[in-house]
């Protein structure tokens, strides 16, 4: 079963990164992201991230970031965090780099096989060529069949929303599709389809987005 398992996720990355040239068209990306979580005792534990934002519309790595979050249970169903992201955009065929600092309080709502989880963040982003901004976001994760032991893709919706407390307008809306298609007391697996909506200006724009999410647990 573990060689499968191993085979099925090399296929998967190798899909998705091979279907760069397929997805093609205007207003397309690719995502890719990894995440380590160690649990330190019951209460805290801390998660190292890796995430790729690939641009079909410029053919080119768009944006990446490293961070490394803490999280700490007040309440079982209440937890606040705390992260640093090293970060850098690529735009006019130069990379732009900056850190992140993250304040995190993340809620769960368990209730038998659907599983809730609110997320609130908010975001300070600086930047080596540009002015510092400042985010308020939200990320609400709804998890259906949460406490079944079948090893079917489980399938969840999420969305994401980023306010841009600089000039107090909502800037980006995602919201997403996706399965947990492996889920393993030490590693998971998803895979997503997000509609994302921004607007750099006053303008809305709308992007297609196929992501691959692998999650490992120690």
């Amino acid at each position: 079963m573990k060689k499968i398992e191993f085979i099925l996720i090399l296929f998967f990355t190798g899909l998705c990164f091979n279907g760069f040239g397929q997805l093609g068209g205007e207003g397309s990306y690719f995502w890719n992201s990894t995440s380590v979580t160690y649990a330190i005792n019951g209460k805290t534990e801390i998660t190292l991230s890796h995430k790729d934002q690939y641009s079909n519309q410029i053919d080119h790595l768009e944006f990446f970031y490293f961070d490394l979050a803490a999280y700490h249970k007040i309440f079982n169903s209440f937890s606040l965090g705390l992260g640093l992201r090293q970060n850098a955009s690529y735009k006019s065929g130069d990379w732009n780099p900056g850190n992140t600092y993250l304040f995190y309080g993340v809620y769960y709502i368990p209730n038998g096989n659907f599983k809730i989880r609110f997320s609130n963040r908010i975001a300070i982003r600086t930047y080596k060529i540009s002015d510092t901004q400042y985010t308020f976001d939200n990320n609400t994760t709804f998890d259906f069949f949460a406490k079944s032991k079948s090893k079917i893709p489980k399938p969840y919706l999420q969305d994401e929303i980023f306010t841009n407390l600089n000039v107090w307008k909502v800037q980006t809306v995602r919201v997403y599709v996706g399965l947990h298609v492996f889920k393993r007391p030490h590693w998971a697996l998803d895979i997503y389809y997000c509609l994302q909506e921004t607007r750099p200006s006053w303008v809305w724009k709308s992007y297609d987005t196929y992501g691959l999410s692998t999650k490992f647990y120690i």
